[in-house]
């Protein structure tokens, strides 16, 4: 993996060559970095790339594979949010699952400082049939149904889930 690596190493270096004199825009370049990223599961740096390249949906359509079950399992919601802000103001929220990860993020933020408001809960309840739909859409990994009990687990504290 290490040597696959390599022509990305160079490329950083050649970056402004296939810019001014080639003429191969960035975000071209920026999109086959993350396009090479994700072929190699690294898909933090592959979203950081689609970001870059402003290749929103990608983006988004890798968190929602590869990343969003793994980090609300490992409790990296931190990491969510943070990559959810490197996109402009409505471009996460303009795909369905842009809008549920940052819904998710508001619910778990006021489960932490327990503001249990009747729009928050309604909210948590919402949030919860949007996300166990959008996770057994699709085949579930152990790492999808793991997410999922975390998830319930989480609601649970709110009294929202029986």
């Amino acid at each position: 993996r290490a040597s696959l690596a390599k022509p990305f190493e160079y490329l950083d270096d050649t970056r402004r060559f296939l810019q001014d004199d080639v003429g191969i825009p960035s975000t071209w370049i920026d999109h086959a970095k993350g396009d090479f990223y994700k072929y190699q599961d690294c898909y933090e740096k592959c979203i950081e790339c689609y970001i870059s390249a402003r290749s929103w949906e990608a983006a988004l359509e890798v968190l929602e594979e590869h990343l969003f079950s793994k980090w609300v399992v490992e409790h990296k919601l931190d990491r969510l949010s943070e990559v959810l802000s490197m996109f402009p103001v409505n471009a996460a929220t303009n795909k369905r699952y842009g809008e549920i990860f940052a819904t998710y993020l508001r619910c778990s933020n006021a489960i932490e400082e327990k503001i249990y408001d009747v729009n928050t809960m309604n909210e948590v309840t919402q949030c919860r049939k949007e996300l166990s739909k959008m996770l057994s859409g699709k085949s579930q990994t152990f790492q999808d149904k793991a997410c999922l009990e975390e998830i319930e687990r989480s609601l649970r504290r709110t009294g929202t889930v029986n």
